[in-house]
C-alpha cells in the first residue's frame, strides 16, 4: 500500500500542504470547516501521522505566522514535522529528552553565541536572520543591506531628504547591514543633501519602535521619512506618530522592512520590504537536509533578493 502524505491529503482537500500540516498539527487560524474536511480526508485515506522522532525538526525564536506556515509546508515537503520549541538558555538537555530531533532551525538575530554554539554542537542547525562566522552552521535569510537601500532609494525619489532609521539591535548582523544599506544610499546622494539618522533599538518590539521615534523627532524634528527595521518596530513609529498627532504620509512617510497582511491593513496601508517567505522556507530546509546528511560540511549563508511592495505611506515632497 503506498504511503500517504501531506500532499495527497492536500490535492484532495484542494488546500495547500501547509494548511494540511498546520490543521493535523492543530497550529494556525483556519476555519472550522477546513479543518473538520482536511481531517475527514487524511481520515479516509488512511494516513497515519508520525511520532516525533529521526521525522522531525525544532523551530526555535519568535517566528511570524506567515513564516511559519511556510516553513510546515516546505519541512512537509521534504518528509519532516515541525516541532516548535523555546529554547532561552544554553542547556540543551532537557530538550534532547523531550523530543528526538533531526535538526534545529533558528530564527531571529537575538541570541548569545554561546547558545547558538551548544545548539549547533547538539543538531545539525540552519540559522534565518543571523549567523555564526567560521562555524559548521548554515544560514538562509534575505538581503537586508538591499531591502533597506530600496526602502531608502524609494524616499528619496519621493523627494525626501533628512530620513530616519529605526533599526534594531546593532548587535545583529541584519541590523548592521539594513544601517550599511540605509547609509550607502544616502551617501550615493550627497549631491542632493540626504541626511541618514539611525536610532538602535534594545529589541524589535513595538515598545522599543515608539520610543525610538519619539526620541527620533526631538533631536531631529526635520524628518519627513521614516525606515522601520521590522513589523513589530514599524507598528511601534505608527502607533507613536499617531500620539504625537501626526499623520502618514501627510506629515511622515513611513516604510517598514518585511511585509505582512497586517501593515497591509493599517491606515494608510504601509510600504513595506517584501520578503520571498515560501522561497525563504524551502532554502532553510534544503539546506538543513544537507547539514542533516553532511554534519561536518562547511557553513554556508545564503541571501535571497527582497522586493518593494509600494502602498499609500510614502507621499511626494516637491523641491
Amino acid at each position: 500500500m503506498a504511503k500517504i502524505t501531506l500532499r495527497m491529503i492536500a490535492e484532495r482537500a484542494g488546500v495547500s500542504v501547509g494548511t494540511v500540516s498546520m490543521v493535523l498539527n492543530e497550529k494556525g487560524n483556519i476555519s472550522e470547516e477546513t479543518r473538520r474536511n482536511v481531517k475527514d480526508i487524511a481520515q479516509q485515506l488512511g494516513y497515519r501521522r508520525r511520532r516525533p522522532g529521526n521525522g522531525a525538526v525544532g523551530i526555535t525564536g519568535n517566528v511570524p505566522d506567515s513564516l511559519v506556515a511556510c516553513l510546515l509546508q516546505a519541512a512537509a515537503e521534504y518528509g519532516y514535522s515541525l516541532h516548535h520549541f523555546d529554547l532561552s538558555n544554553a542547556d540543551t538537555t532537557a530538550l534532547r529528552s523531550h523530543v528526538k530531533l533531526a535538526g534545529v532551525i533558528v530564527y531571529g538575530g537575538l541570541w548569545h553565541p554561546d547558545l547558538l554554539a551548544a545548539v549547533s554542537r547538539a543538531y545539525p542547525t540552519v540559522l534565518m536572520g543571523g549567523s555564526i562566522p567560521d562555524t559548521q552552521v548554515d544560514s538562509v535569510w534575505v538581503d537586508s543591506s538591499e531591502g533597506t537601500s530600496l526602502a531608502t532609494q524609494h524616499l528619496i525619489d519621493h523627494g525626501h531628504r533628512t530620513l530616519g532609521l529605526i533599526n534594531g539591535p546593532g548587535t545583529t548582523i541584519t541590523s548592521w547591514e539594513k544601517r550599511i544599506g540605509f547609509e550607502r544610499v544616502a551617501y550615493n546622494h550627497q549631491h542632493l543633501q540626504v541626511k541618514a539618522v539611525t536610532v538602535s533599538t534594545p529589541e524589535f518590539t513595538q515598545e522599543d519602535g515608539g520610543s525610538a521615534t519619539r526620541r527620533l523627532l526631538r533631536q531631529h524634528p526635520d524628518v519627513t521619512g521614516i525606515i522601520a527595521g521590522n513589523g513589530n518596530l514599524g507598528l511601534g513609529v505608527l502607533a507613536a506618530l499617531q500620539e504625537l498627532g501626526m499623520q502618514v504620509p501627510t506629515d511622515i512617510s513611513l516604510v517598514v522592512f518585511h511585509d505582512c497582511m497586517q501593515l497591509q491593513n493599517t491606515t494608510p496601508p504601509l510600504t513595506a520590504i517584501w520578503l520571498p517567505e515560501l522561497n525563504i522556507a524551502r532554502e532553510v530546509v534544503l539546506h538543513l537536509v544537507r547539514r542533516i546528511q553532511e554534519p561536518n560540511a562547511t557553513g554556508r549563508r545564503l541571501l535571497l533578493k527582497p522586493s518593494l511592495a509600494k502602498r499609500a505611506s510614502v507621499a511626494v515632497i516637491p523641491h
